[in-house]
């Protein structure tokens, strides 16, 4: 969702939320106002509309951790890692994911976590300009790796934050 289309989007949302299975349409109207409140950059309001979230299966329980591993990696939460390890070991478990979904969502979390500690370690090194050397060297491998898979999801948007990095050195 890019900006010129949030209006249009939030006017879908609330005019034909009612035309949706009673079963879900809470869960999609939450999901919907959260994805527009994270394409605003309203990380707080987009994490206490997926708190409220109950989840119905898998797929929907896999909506609602990566818009929330998102915004961790955004508001550079403390909890990332936890929320990481969490959301992996959620991956390993699930019997009911094939193996394809499985692999483009553990090659999300690997990236993810690649990337959150390359952000960390540029914070640390940001003086050291040798080490910073190495560390850009590091950060464009991965871009180059996320621009060469296509079993990733969400591959775009960790894209844009890999080259947000890079434009940091």
């Amino acid at each position: 969702m890019h900006l010129g289309k949030i209006a249009w989007t939030k006017r879908f949302v609330e005019t034909y939320n009612e035309q949706l299975p009673p079963e879900i349409q809470e869960y999609m109207v939450l999901l919907s106002k959260a994805s527009i409140a994270f394409y605003e950059k309203d990380y707080e309001e987009a994490q206490y509309l997926v708190a409220q979230i109950r989840e119905i299966n898998f797929t929907y329980h896999l909506n609602k951790e990566l818009l929330l591993l998102k915004t961790f990696y955004l508001c550079r939460n403390k909890y990332l890692e936890t929320k990481l390890e969490s959301f992996r070991s959620y991956l390993r478990t699930n019997k009911q994911l094939s193996a394809n979904v499985k692999k483009a969502y553990e090659n999300f979390y690997k990236a993810l976590k690649q990337l959150h500690r390359l952000r960390e370690r540029y914070f640390f090194l940001k003086n050291d300009s040798k080490n910073l050397l190495k560390l850009k060297l590091q950060v464009e491998k991965l871009l180059a790796k996320l621009q060469n898979r296509d079993d990733i999801v969400s591959s775009v948007w960790l894209i844009e934050q890999t080259e947000i990095l890079l434009r940091k050195f």
